[in-house]
């Protein structure tokens, strides 16, 4: 593998990058030899011995912006992979467990995330501060349609509370349906 990375602060608490990197990877033992079932994700797995290396081309960019009492962070990418090695579902059920097959194929992933915390003051005897974040992946296999197992949009909000020997926490979990999804998935 091999990156490359550069960077920009234009201005006191502004911060600017991309990266490109190119990787390789060899199939894993389990992606090469799997035949049976895999009880923690109830699934019965099959591997592929012609599996062959994955290659990735990815480009990332990142900026953060830190002022007083906030910090906000945005970061996007782009993946293209050449024989992307996934686990896609056969629609074939194996002893009552949905068949799955290491596969390879051309395919692209691209997402962004976002988050950012905020300093909300001194209130009941307690300093107040509040953060939430957003992410989004979505992956397609060139001429197969979408991934399996991408996660679907998704946001956490928080807010917290320091009483100096013991905090306390609230935070909401908010995650979009996933209509983007792989055959037989």
């Amino acid at each position: 593998s091999g990156s490359g990375s550069l960077f920009y602060r234009p201005a006191d608490g502004v911060f600017l990058s991309g990266t490109v990197s190119r990787t390789e990877r060899a199939p894993t033992d389990t992606e090469v030899f799997s035949f049976g079932p895999h009880i923690a994700t109830e699934t019965f797995e099959i591997g592929d011995l012609n599996l062959d290396t994955e290659t990735a081309l990815s480009f990332e960019g990142t900026a953060r912006w830190r002022g007083d009492g906030f910090r906000t962070e945005l970061s996007v990418f782009h993946a293209d992979y050449a024989g992307f090695i996934g686990l896609f579902p056969t629609g074939e059920e194996e002893d009552g467990l949905d068949v799955f097959e290491y596969r390879q194929s051309d395919a692209t992933l691209s997402g962004f995330e976002l988050s950012g915390a905020m300093d909300l003051g001194e209130a009941l005897g307690a300093v107040w501060s509040a953060d939430g974040s957003l992410d989004y992946v979505r992956g397609e296999a060139d001429g197969n349609g979408d991934l399996p197992r991408i996660p679907p949009l998704s946001s956490l909000l928080g807010v917290e509370a320091d009483f100096g020997q013991w905090n306390a926490r609230a935070e909401a979990r908010l995650v979009s349906e996933q209509d983007e999804v792989a055959a037989n998935e």
